[in-house]
């Protein structure tokens, strides 16, 4: 089975969701708090949180303003959680899939 896009990563990358929790209990800040400092409802980070709720662009601009790492990093984080797990739902069907240049 093809692995993407990860290598042989048997593990799940991290939800970004999961970064956000660990990083506001360390700093020992309330979701509530950010949330409004974010200009989001609480649910709507709790969501995120939980890993209910993709990281959106909109989303990753706001958490990269917070944590001043920028938005890129969050995105980057959602896509290889998505890419990892999709690739384990298409598996089988992508080994059947031959690139165009092994067709000629």
């Amino acid at each position: 089975m093809p692995e993407y896009p990860a290598g042989s990563r048997k593990r799940p990358p991290t939800h970004p969701g999961q970064v956000i929790a660990d990083v506001l209990d360390t700093l020992r800040v309330s979701t509530r708090q950010e949330a409004h400092a974010m200009h989001v409802s609480p649910m709507a980070l709790g969501n995120v949180i939980a890993g209910e709720t993709k990281v959106s662009p909109k989303m990753a601009l706001r958490l990269g303003k917070l944590f001043g790492n920028g938005a890129e990093i969050w995105l980057r984080m959602q896509q290889d959680y998505d890419l990892w797990h999709a690739s384990r739902e298409l598996g089988a069907e992508l080994a059947e899939i031959k690139p165009i240049s092994d067709a000629a």
